[in-house]
């Protein structure tokens, strides 16, 4: 629903380094946050390029540690 996917994008605003467009491409792909950690890594590679990928993977990685 719309309240979740407001709540998801606004997560991944807070990851220094990654914009608007790369959290729309991210969730157009793999549509939520638990998407995007159980993709493959290269997926994410693909579509967004190493560097911004390993920035949301460490950060994602870091959150669900807590």
């Amino acid at each position: 629903n719309l309240r979740s996917k407001g709540s998801i994008s606004n997560e991944l605003e807070n990851i220094n380094g990654v914009g608007t467009k790369t959290i729309e491409l991210l969730m157009k792909k793999f549509r939520s946050v638990e998407g995007i950690m159980n993709a493959d890594k290269e997926d994410i590679c693909k579509l967004i390029g190493k560097s911004k990928s390993d920035i949301i993977l460490d950060y994602l990685r870091k959150k669900g540690a807590r």
